[in-house]
């Protein structure tokens, strides 16, 4: 017997039949199945909501399977469907101005993050190591490893992570500051009970400057810009791509050489651009009139770009939207561009290969105009050339 204030979904249901042949019993138990997960996956995810617990995976989760279509929903089951659907969605719309407010500070994280390299920390990671080894060493608290290197092993790797995935940073200090309490007891059993009570202040102190820290450089990039780049070298997790691809207007060109996105972006991503894999990872096309450019007039500027550069078989090969990969595309069968090797990446330097923004601005123009450039236009004189 169980309690009738639960769901469905909360009721705990025998297991499956031992002897189930196909037929309608048996169809109608995996609708009756589908329905419940799916409403338990609703149920779940309005609760970590409720908590400020969200993070990408739970939010990409949820959007995708408001998208999914059952065959379920024209059968017998199909009104409680219906409103299942209609809380899911419901739920979704909620969610969606969650993940993108949080955006900039979310890939501040990330960036920050990336500091952490072998053998030397970049400048940006190390900030945040400086700031904790002061802290720590005012407050005369210290670790086997001494602060700076437990720190560098858990604390900021663990908390820059969970940001990075949409948590609110305020909830991260105070979830690892509780596993930081109970760590500690384990291993300092005789430390006096007011040490426990400075080490949480402490930590909070930490959260709340590594918080500021992180506001601090999405204030310093605010705003929207156009760029173009390389869709596997730009450092974002999958969930942000998917995210990337759902709320922004994005566009891609994927070859058996090279995978281009252009889109208009947070202008914080500049900060990832500017890294340098074989050249940067790519260029940023224009700020002051970033708002003009939707998903249509990304594609015509890859479009115009790719023709302009002498490879027009690949302008058909231009995915606009939240176009998921091409059944060739997912079978290998990507288009081999005719592109020489020196114009597949992007540059600035004095040493730097590729494409430079005086080599994207014709097409950039014709873009920026709605002008499509047409596919037997003869290729201008490159200063490459």
């Amino acid at each position: 017997m169980q309690p009738v204030e639960v769901t469905m979904a909360d009721r705990v249901l025998p297991t499956s039949f031992r002897c189930c042949p196909p037929g309608a019993l048996r169809d109608h138990q995996e609708a009756v199945e589908s329905l419940l997960h799916f409403d338990a996956t609703t149920r779940k995810v309005a609760a970590l909501f409720e908590a400020q617990h969200l993070d990408l995976s739970v939010f990409n989760k949820a959007r995708r399977g408001s998208e999914e279509l059952t065959t379920a929903a024209d059968g017998p089951l199909a009104g409680f469907w219906r409103r299942c659907q209609k809380e899911r969605e419901s739920l979704v719309s909620r969610l969606e101005c969650h993940p993108t407010s949080r955006i900039p500070v979310m890939l501040a994280a990330e960036w920050v993050l990336s500091g952490k390299t072998p053998r030397r920390h970049q400048e940006r990671y190390t900030a945040f190591l400086d700031f904790t080894e002061r802290e720590c060493g005012a407050r005369r608290i210290t670790s086997w490893l001494g602060a700076r290197g437990y720190v560098n092993q858990h604390f900021l790797l663990n908390w820059l992570a969970a940001v990075a995935t949409g948590q609110e940073p305020s909830h991260v200090t105070a979830h690892l500051t509780d596993k930081e309490v109970e760590r500690s007891r384990a291993f300092a059993r005789d430390a006096p009970e007011d040490f426990y009570d400075q080490l949480r202040e402490v930590w909070r102190f930490i959260g709340e400057a590594w918080a500021r820290m992180l506001d601090g450089i999405a204030l310093a990039h605010q705003g929207e810009i156009v760029a173009i780049f390389h869709e596997h070298e730009v450092g974002l997790n999958w969930e942000m791509r998917e995210l990337f691809n759902t709320v922004f207007p994005c566009t891609h060109l994927r070859t058996t050489e090279f995978s281009w996105t252009c889109g208009r972006i947070p202008a914080i991503l500049r900060l990832f651009l500017n890294e340098r894999k074989r050249g940067l990872v790519g260029l940023v096309l224009t700020e002051e009139h970033a708002h003009l450019f939707d998903t249509e007039k990304c594609a015509l500027f890859l479009r115009n770009l790719v023709i302009d550069l002498d490879c027009p078989e690949t302008a058909d090969h231009v995915q606009g939207g939240n176009a998921s990969h091409t059944a060739e595309e997912l079978e290998g069968d990507y288009p081999k561009p005719r592109l020489h090797w020196r114009l597949q990446g992007f540059g600035a330097g004095v040493h730097d290969f590729g494409l430079t923004g005086v080599h994207v601005l014709l097409a950039l123009r014709a873009a920026y105009k709605g002008t499509e450039f047409p596919r037997g236009r003869s290729p201008r004189k490159r200063p490459w050339a």
